[in-house]
C-alpha cells in the first residue's frame, strides 16, 4: 500500500474520531430536563375558619334534634366571645360600611362580613358566615379608616346586640341570632354570628380573599 493511500486512511479515521468526539460532547452537555415535582401548597387557613370547623367537628350530630342543637349553639355563643378576645378577626378581611358618632366625641365603625370574598361559591364555611360588627373606635382611628376598604381587627368583646344596635348605628342589620343552622335550599351549614359590639384597639388593612 502506497504512502498516499495510508495517509488517506489516517485522514478518514481522524475525521471519524473527530465526529465521534463532537457527538459525545453534545450528548454529554444535553440532558433531558428533569421533571420538577410541584409541591402542593395548602392555603393558610384563617383563624375564624379553623375555629368554626374545629368547633363543628367536635359534635358532628349537632343538628340531630332541637335539644342537642340548642345546647350546641349555647356553647358556641360562649366560646365565640373568648375567640374574639383572642384575635379571631385579625386576619379576616372585614369591609367598613360606615363610621358613626353615636355620642358627642364617641365613634363606632360598622363592619360587615358578607363582603369578605371577591366571589362566593358557598363551598366552604367562609362563604356562609353572616354577622355585623360594631366596633367602638378612638378619634385617631377615625382619621385612618376608609369606607369600602377591608381590615383585620383586634379588640375586646363587649356584648351581643339585638334591637339596641340602634344606639350605635342607623340602618338595618342582619339577624341578631348566634347559631349554626342548615340552609335547606343550598344544603350547607350557615353560621350566624349576630351583631357583635367590641372595643377595637388595632386595625390592619387587608385584601379581600
Amino acid at each position: 500500500m502506497n504512502k498516499s493511500r495510508i495517509s488517506q486512511l489516517k485522514l478518514i479515521i481522524m475525521k471519524k474520531l473527530f465526529y465521534l468526539a463532537i457527538v459525545s460532547l453534545f450528548v454529554g452537555c444535553y440532558q433531558a430536563p428533569k421533571k420538577i415535582e410541584e409541591k402542593k401548597v395548602e392555603p393558610k387557613k384563617l383563624r375564624i375558619e379553623s375555629f368554626l370547623n374545629d368547633f363543628m367537628s367536635k359534635k358532628k350530630n349537632w343538628n340531630q334534634n332541637d335539644i342537642i342543637r340548642e345546647k350546641f349553639n349555647k356553647e358556641f355563643r360562649n366560646e365565640l366571645k373568648n375567640q374574639i378576645d383572642s384575635g379571631l378577626f385579625c386576619d379576616f378581611p372585614l369591609e367598613l360600611e360606615d363610621i358613626n358618632e353615636y355620642k358627642k366625641g364617641k365613634y363606632v365603625a360598622h363592619f360587615n362580613s358578607t363582603y369578605v370574598k371577591k366571589s362566593v361559591t358557598y363551598v366552604d364555611i367562609l362563604d356562609n358566615i353572616t354577622f355585623d360588627l360594631i366596633g367602638i373606635i378612638s378619634p385617631e382611628l377615625v382619621g385612618k379608616l376608609e369606607q369600602r376598604k377591608t381590615y383585620g381587627i383586634k379588640g375586646k368583646f363587649k356584648k351581643y346586640l339585638t334591637s339596641d344596635y340602634h344606639n350605635y348605628v342607623n340602618g338595618l342589620m342582619y339577624t341578631p341570632n348566634i347559631e349554626f343552622d342548615k340552609d335547606i335550599t343550598l344544603h350547607v351549614t350557615v353560621v350566624k354570628m349576630g351583631i357583635i359590639l367590641m372595643e377595637i384597639t388595632e386595625v390592619t388593612p387587608l385584601k379581600k380573599l
